[in-house]
């Protein structure tokens, strides 16, 4: 590798850069709280490229162009539901501003629900996390290998070690104001790259003749309707991912969190349309690529010099604005939500300032060490949402809605996703059936959860009607002998 060639000049400019900025803007935190969620005084357009930065992944970009070059169009209404997501998100965001004052979504779930169901959240949100982590070290991994010759191994440690070093020393502002560069970097990059594309397909007119009939259907023939409505939905659920509503308890005031999100989904719209641009008209150039690897080969064989390094370094963008974003909640989540509550004498603010910064060493180390054992970044991401859905997604929503609950439904909601997921691994459903556990494991823990609630609002209604904290909701106990009361 000649590091003097200019495209690698830029790569290595923005790695530096990214460092330098990262630990430089997190090196005043004294308190836990301004390492999790700050100082309340972050700009709009800082979160908006924070959640930006975060929202998109490397399946975000690598998986757009993939998808769009092998089936078409559709791929980006799919995505584009995505951004349906942002916007039903921001209807409930303001729901989530009234928990102002928690530091994470395991402390929330706390108030909700309780202290155990806390612990079992920060268990969940660390789990998810690291997994993120882990498929976002991967792809920093494959990305040096692509462009620079390295092993993934050694990519990794470059890449996962500089997200890693900023990350666990400067909290949240460390990975705010990185993510405001990565977010510069690969939104100058994608507009780049398409414009360059679309000429060499010849414009709108020469792509609108050379691509398939079939990859401008917004229902092709590669699978059936019904298939495509199922993915449209799901992709517009949104699924109250834990870094997220951490950007929501950052801002500084509800009117903020809206602006925010709602510029967010506009972003994401050009975004996602800009990535389908691109892999159409490499589709048009060349009909044989692995779908895969359509957008390393895109930088590689088809931008010039200088534009191929920015477009480098806006992928390696995308991806580290992921991984620093879930490594500082993934943190958070062990020692304030789970080694926290569980010490019968609480640790100080400075001290579990001190012992988040090491766990976040320890968890970039462990990321690493999941990105080598598996293969696939795709399965790295579905295992780590089958970790979070089944058990978070349902009671989150009850709580947002303001639906009242205890803690003994939050478990067995929690017991019949774990043990749907358990049953798919037995039984080697998934192989069967082409369906991953993730969705059924869902709505087990719906029907459980809703099912558990209608039974404890007819058996305690005199209880229930008391304005109380829904973590001082009684017991099913409680709830048998308040019925026996009013049969009697």
């Amino acid at each position: 590798m000649n590091i003097l060639n200019l495209d690698n000049l830029i790569v290595i400019a923005y790695l530096l850069v990214t460092l330098v900025v990262g630990i430089y803007k997190g090196r005043n935190i004294k308190t836990f709280k301004e390492y999790a969620i700050g100082d309340y005084k972050f700009s709009n357009s800082a979160l908006v490229a924070t959640i930006t930065a975060t929202w998109l992944s490397a399946g975000s970009a690598i998986g757009t162009h993939e998808k769009v070059y092998q089936f078409g169009i559709v791929w980006v209404v799919i995505f584009l539901f995505g951004v349906v997501g942002i916007f039903l998100f921001q209807l409930l965001a303001p729901r989530i501003y009234k928990f102002k004052g928690h530091l994470s979504v395991s402390e929330i779930i706390g108030t909700w629900y309780g202290p155990q169901a806390r612990v079992i959240g920060g268990i969940c949100v660390a789990l998810h996390s690291i997994g993120m982590v882990a498929a976002q070290v991967g792809a920093i991994g494959y990305v040096c290998h692509e462009f620079f010759d390295l092993s993934p191994m050694i990519g990794i440690l470059i890449g996962a070690g500089i997200v890693v070093i900023y990350s666990s020393f400067g909290g949240i502002k460390a990975v705010t104001y990185t993510d405001i560069i990565q977010f510069a970097f690969f939104m100058v990059a994608i507009p780049l790259i398409a414009n360059i594309m679309l000429i060499k397909a010849g414009g709108y007119s020469g792509l609108l003749e050379k691509v398939p009939a079939e990859h401008l259907k917004i229902f092709p023939n590669y699978g059936s309707v019904s298939e495509y409505l199922f993915l449209f939905l799901f992709f517009a659920i949104p699924f109250f991912d834990s870094c997220l509503i951490q950007r929501v308890l950052m801002a500084k005031d509800k009117e903020q969190v809206v602006t925010s999100f709602k510029s967010t989904a506009l972003v994401m719209i050009l975004f996602y349309v800009l990535c389908g641009l691109i892999a159409l008209s490499v589709r048009t150039i060349n009909a044989d690529l692995n779908p895969n690897n359509v957008l390393y080969y895109t930088i590689n064989n088809y931008l010039p010099m200088g534009i191929k390094g920015l477009g480098i370094a806006g992928l390696l963008a995308v991806v580290m604005s992921t991984a620093d974003s879930y490594l500082n909640t993934s943190s958070i989540a062990i020692i304030h939500d789970v080694v926290n509550p569980l010490r019968k004498s609480s640790l100080t603010s400075r001290q579990e300032l001190l012992v988040t910064k090491f766990t976040a060493i320890l968890i970039g180390s462990g990321a690493i060490l999941v990105a080598i054992s598996f293969k696939s970044i795709l399965q790295i991401i579905i295992k780590a949402w089958i970790i979070w859905a089944p058990i978070m997604v349902v009671p989150l929503y009850a709580t947002f809605l303001g639906i009242k609950s205890n803690s003994n439904i939050f478990k067995l909601s929690a017991i019949a996703g774990i043990a749907t997921v358990v049953i798919w691994l037995i039984y080697d459903i998934e192989a069967k059936t082409g369906i991953d556990s993730m969705i059924p494991s869902l709505f087990a823990n719906l029907i459980a959860f809703s099912s558990a609630s209608l039974y404890y609002h007819k058996y305690a209604p005199k209880k229930l009607n008391k304005p109380i904290m829904p973590n001082q909701l009684p017991s099913y106990k409680e709830a048998r002998v308040a019925k026996l009361r009013l049969q009697s």
